[in-house]
């Protein structure tokens, strides 16, 4: 780890205000700024740059400004804000609210996959993922391009937001295989013996040969597709529960196109 951090931040206030529950009184100031940032290790080889990066503390909120960052090979820029985080950290039911808007040229997921994930996930014991209620998060995405197994998607962007133990999908889209893929959705854990999930995906005009190259399960469950050329259209919608693996339970899937 190398780089350098620079913080003048000030709090104020009353233990008072804290018993109160009044934390907007609590004044707190200031600015961190970061430069030059370097982080790898083992577990991280890829290493993370931060080239510069700068949150400013009010009452209110914390403002990221600034972020120019690399992760790995690809370049990260991000800025956002984070609200009510003086009752999150010090109270017992504060809410964390905030969001944030991520932008790269070109970003390598392969690099941050192994061979040996891949060949855990077969074996591994998949569980429910069990999401906080307390925080409510927006984020916004938009990618150049991305490149993911043997994939090379182009103009990636979309909506998440996290609200309520509930997380959301909008307006998601990515242009691939030549045409265009997108998707919408949610995923509800509130009920951990049986989370639900509710996702419509929109493919339009996608290279049936290009689909065959890309896609093994294609390859698998219709081979004739090698022998077939031209473009295809679909809209589904597909909803269900999730079993305790995060599989779906073919009982109450439902696929509507």
């Amino acid at each position: 780890m190398e780089g350098r951090i620079q913080a003048d931040i000030n709090t104020k206030g009353s233990y008072a205000a804290v018993e109160k529950k009044q934390y907007n009184q609590l004044e707190t100031r200031g600015t961190m700024d970061v430069s030059n940032f370097k982080y790898s290790s083992t577990d991280v080889p890829q290493g993370i740059q931060i080239a510069k990066a700068k949150a400013e503390f009010t009452p209110e909120r914390i403002n990221l400004t600034e972020f120019d960052s690399k992760i790995g090979e690809s370049p990260l820029q991000a800025t956002g804000s984070l609200s009510n985080y003086m009752e999150y950290f010090l109270g017992e039911n504060g809410t964390l609210k905030g969001q944030l808007a991520m932008n790269s040229n070109r970003f390598n997921v392969n690099e941050w996959m192994s061979e040996n994930e891949s060949a855990d996930t077969t074996s591994a014991e998949l569980t429910v993922i069990e999401l906080p209620t307390n925080i409510d998060f927006n984020m916004t995405v938009a990618a150049n391009e991305v490149l993911y197994d043997n994939l090379n998607l182009k103009d990636v962007k979309g909506n998440m937001s996290l609200r309520d133990g509930i997380l959301s999908f909008s307006d998601a889209s990515m242009q691939t295989m030549g045409g265009t893929i997108g998707l919408d959705g949610k995923y509800d854990p509130r009920d951990l013996t049986a989370p639900t999930f509710n996702f419509n995906l929109n493919i339009a005009e996608l290279s049936i040969a290009e689909a065959f190259k890309s896609f093994n399960t294609i390859k698998a469950f219709a081979p004739i597709a090698q022998n077939l050329t031209g473009k295809f259209n679909s809209n589904l919608n597909f909803s269900g529960k999730l079993g305790q693996n995060r599989m779906p339970l073919v009982t109450g899937l439902e696929v509507k196109d």
